[in-house]
Formats: C-alpha cells, structure tokens, sequence
C-alpha cells in the first residue's frame, strides 16, 4: 500500500471473534488489516477486506470511526460510511 490509515481496536458485541483486534486501512489499495498487540508486540496479523467489502465498495478509504457500542465504520473518499458487520 501507499498510505497506513489508522483504525481503532475493535470493542462491540456484534463481531465476538474481532474484539480486542485492531483494525486499519491502505488508503490507495482499500485493503483492511487487523492484528493483536501481545506482550509488546504483533501478532496474528490478518487481512479482512475479501470478509469487509467483498464487493470493493470502498473506494479510497479515508478513516475509521467508532459508535458508543464499540461498533466500528470505514469511510471513503467520496462520502460514503460503511459500517463493519456480520454477513
């Protein structure tokens, strides 16, 4: 990618195998990554954009957002917010 955009650790209720997972984005690929942060370091980095938008709406992914539940959301350049949910 070209540009890290920073996300948040996932804290909600809707994705129970998310939480404690920080998600963040590639703006230019709109690729989405999550990992763990244990013992002072990395682990178990995945990425989730083939589970997030597997119909590559997101177009060129600008920020993450986070409601009072935790629930998490990807924007776009162009305006749109999507919100990250279960299938």
């Amino acid at each position: 990618g070209c540009s890290v955009t920073g996300g948040y650790v996932y804290r909600g209720g809707a994705l129970p195998g998310l939480v404690g997972r920080y998600l963040y984005g590639d703006h230019c690929s709109n690729r989405v990554f999550s990992f763990r942060w244990s013992e002072g370091g990395v682990t178990d980095a995945i990425e989730l954009t083939a589970d997030l938008d597997p119909e590559g709406l997101i177009q060129g992914l600008s920020s993450f957002g986070e409601d009072a539940a935790g629930e998490l959301y990807v924007t776009s350049r162009g305006g749109s917010v999507f919100r990250i949910e279960a299938e």
